[in-house]
Parts: structure tokens; sequence; C-alpha cells
């Protein structure tokens, strides 16, 4: 299955650059880069440059994938959720074909609202990291590294079936946004505190309950 995972990986990375070199000689030498949060363009970039940049981090997400599991103090942990582990990198990477290409659309005339576009892809990496981030187990890389999970396997599996509840709240506090465009930017910061910050908060709570629970 690890494999798979990896060649599905290799192949979105493939697509990133395929779709890139194949836009170039269509695209203009300047292209749109950026859009605000009212999907209109604010930021525009050297196509060269706009075109690499997503297959490169793409390139760099990858790496990652492959040498964590080598650089992790805590590898045998990370061995325990290798498909989860692999998958989430590989919905990462998925996301990014989605910009790239979305980008590329955009920038041949097909004028799509960006942020109408970008925000239910962006619930859906939140609720895919929600589902996948509740099966991992402690390690240095990959999850909510707070000072409290990283002391403790119990407060690490707690604020991570936590997180999975938060993380999918916050998609759908993403997905509402797409329909309220005035509250768009509320309920987009509203979404990041609910999916990644309370889990940090709860991490830190349950790590007191468990060390009082250790005194009595």
């Amino acid at each position: 299955m690890a494999n798979k995972i990896t060649l599905a990986m290799l192949a979105l990375v493939a697509l990133a650059i395929i779709a890139s070199a194949a836009a170039y000689s269509y695209l203009p030498e300047k292209i749109v880069s950026h859009w605000g949060i009212d999907g209109q363009p604010d930021s525009t970039m050297d196509k060269a440059t706009a075109l690499v940049l997503i297959p490169a981090i793409a390139i760099f997400i990858f790496v990652l994938y492959l040498i964590i599991p080598k650089i992790d103090p805590m590898k045998g942990n990370i061995k325990k959720f290798e498909m989860q582990y692999g998958l989430l990198f590989g919905l990462l990477l998925f996301f990014m074909l989605y910009v790239n290409v979305l980008t590329i659309v955009w920038n041949l005339g097909y004028k799509v609202n960006f942020s109408l576009a970008i925000i239910p892809a962006v619930a859906v990496l939140f609720f895919g990291m929600g589902l996948l981030l509740k099966n991992s187990k402690r390690n240095w890389f990959v999850g909510i590294r707070t000072p409290w999970t990283m002391s403790s396997d119990s407060v690490w599996e707690k604020t991570h079936i936590f997180a999975s509840k938060t993380f999918t709240i916050g998609a759908a506090m993403l997905l509402l946004s797409a329909f309220i465009p005035s509250q768009a930017m509320t309920l987009m910061f509203a979404a990041i505190i609910v999916a990644e910050l309370s889990p940090v908060v709860y991490s830190y709570i349950e790590f007191s309950k468990e060390k009082k629970s250790k005194k009595a």
C-alpha cells in the first residue's frame, strides 16, 4: 500500500510539472499569481517563476515525505500510521496540483471566481487532515506538536481525536464562508482558530489533568 501511495504522489508531482510546461507558451509574460478574499486578482508574477513555484513546492513536499521517516527520532511511531502518513502528504500534493491548474485556467482566460473555487478545496484539505491525523502517533513532524502532546502518548492521542472534530468543524465553516462572502474573512479566521488553536489549548488541559492524576 505504501508503494502505491508513493507512486500516486509521484504522479501528482509529475502532473503539476506537466501542467505548467504545457501552459507556458499559451500564457502572457506576466500572469496573476494571487487573489484577494473577494476573488479579485491583487498580485502578478513573471510566468516562468509562477509556473515553476507550485511544482517546486510539490517536489519539496514529496522530498519531506521521503526523509521525515528517516530523520524523525520517533521513526518507529510513523511506521505505525504509515498509510495515513502517506495519504496526508498525498492530500497536500493534490491540493497543490489543484491550485496550479486553477491558476493556469484563470490566466488562460477562464475567469472563475478564485475564492469560490479555492475555498471548497481548502475545506476538503481540512476535513481530510482531521480524518488522517486522528490515527497519527507521536512524532516530531506531523500532527499537533505541543510540549504537552510530545510529553505523553495519551495526551497526543486524546488531542488528535479532539482535533479530528475541530478540523471537521473548521471545514464546515470554510464551506459556509463561500456562501456568505460578506463574512468570509471572519469565518476563515474563525475556522483556523477552531481547527488549529483549540487543540493546542486542549492538549494543555489534558496534560494538566494527567499530571494531577499521577500526583494523586
